[in-house]
């Protein structure tokens, strides 16, 4: 993600959310990384007026988050969780 583009993401000290988050709450920064990509990644295509590339890069943006800033899993192996749920929710019927 481009933070530098992004201001709109700190505070009046020019302190970034996601640095706050990584510091002080980091799984439940993680948690929304995932939740994010995931949700890009199910409405990728699907948004009037949004290309495909724009969601399936945010989603990749959120993906690289957890890589390269938590350490755990790579890349794919993260791509692969988040196909794997959101084939289940496209099966889900609901209750």
């Amino acid at each position: 993600m481009n933070t530098n583009k992004n201001k709109h993401y700190t505070n009046e000290h020019g302190m970034e959310l996601k640095d706050f988050m990584k510091k002080f709450f980091p799984e439940l920064r993680e948690t929304a990384c995932y939740w994010s990509a995931l949700k890009y990644d199910v409405r990728a295509g699907k948004k009037a007026g949004e290309a495909l590339e724009k969601d399936t890069g945010k989603r990749d943006d959120y993906i690289n988050e957890i890589v390269e800033n938590d350490g755990v899993e790579d890349f794919e192996l993260i791509l692969s969780d988040i196909h794997s749920i959101k084939k289940r929710f496209e099966a889900w019927e609901g209750e």
